[in-house]
């Protein structure tokens, strides 16, 4: 029996080596198929992130247009609410006595612009101004 071990030594050596290497092959191909999904999962993540600044970068220069910001220095200008910027720096003591500082100014409400009656009203296409941005 010993000796019939030792014969067939090299072949249960060689059987423990294919059925260890199996089992780190189906290891590693667990691991890179984890890997895989984790990178499909943060593109997807990227691109949505990609499509949202994109987005508010439109919105920005949709809002910060010189047309728009006149009509809202005017409407502060005609609500005769004299505009007051609190100091850069406030001392400690300073806080209690200055909360009005901190008080936000309401807009007056947005002037409406007659329009001829025949005219139809001007949309804004986002899509369009994403494009023109560079999205």
């Amino acid at each position: 029996m010993i000796s019939a071990l030792k014969k067939n030594a090299s072949l249960i050596v060689i059987a423990l080596l294919v059925v260890l290497s199996g089992t780190a092959l189906l290891h590693v191909s667990q691991n890179v198929y984890g890997q895989k999904q984790q990178v499909k999962k943060l593109t997807t993540e990227i691109s949505k992130t990609e499509k949202e600044i994109r987005s508010l970068s439109a919105e920005i220069a949709f809002l910060s247009t010189p047309e728009r910001l006149d009509q809202i220095s005017s409407a502060i200008t005609r609500s005769g609410t004299p505009v007051q910027t609190p100091p850069m720096v406030i001392k400690a003591n300073d806080l209690s006595s200055q909360t009005s500082l901190f008080q936000t100014i309401k807009p007056a409400l947005k002037p409406v612009k007659a329009r001829p009656v025949n005219q139809p009203e001007q949309t804004i296409n986002f899509s369009n101004l994403i494009s023109e941005i560079g999205g």
